[in-house]
């Protein structure tokens, strides 16, 4: 589990999720989990392209990751989210 320091949220073109998670090593330190989708232009996409793409500092090497699954706990404030590479 990860601890966010803050959330932001875009709407435009794109839909676009940002977490800032703190690092393990320096919790001062933060990485960006982004959740990013980008309806307008969906059509013209491939179908395995069109989703919700994710991306997250610490596993840059990550290509075409796509949203599977959110899960949100209120009473724990945990989100859960599953992707088709983690």
């Amino acid at each position: 589990m990860e601890r966010v320091s803050f959330i932001t949220v875009e709407t435009g073109d794109d839909l676009i999720l940002s977490f800032a998670v703190q690092r393990h090593d320096d919790p001062s330190e933060i990485e960006s989990l982004i959740l990013m989708r980008t309806p307008k232009y969906e059509f013209i996409l491939e179908e395995h392209e069109r989703g919700v793409e994710v991306s997250f500092e610490r596993h840059e090497d990550d290509q075409d990751d796509y949203l599977q699954k959110v899960d949100y706990v209120e009473a724990d404030a945990i989100v859960r989210i599953q992707t088709s590479s983690r």
